[in-house]
């Protein structure tokens, strides 16, 4: 069996190499996920994912036509 890789600004690690963490951020408009990947205490992988808690009102940011 393959030993599975993640990309990294070190190129493809093995994923058991690196420490993984994780957190969570939320205020009034968003929550946001956080992941991030350590290599001997660097950080060499993030990544984030957003989600609003209200829509954007598009209409009001294009005008009108």
């Amino acid at each position: 069996m393959e030993t599975p890789l993640i990309w990294t600004t070190k190129g493809n690690i093995p994923v058991e190499s690196l420490e993984y963490k994780y957190f969570w951020l939320e205020d009034e408009e968003s929550i946001k996920f956080v992941e991030e990947y350590y290599l001997d205490g660097e950080k060499v992988k993030s990544s984030s994912h957003l989600r609003l808690k209200n829509g954007v009102d598009v209409f009001s940011q294009a005008g009108t036509f």
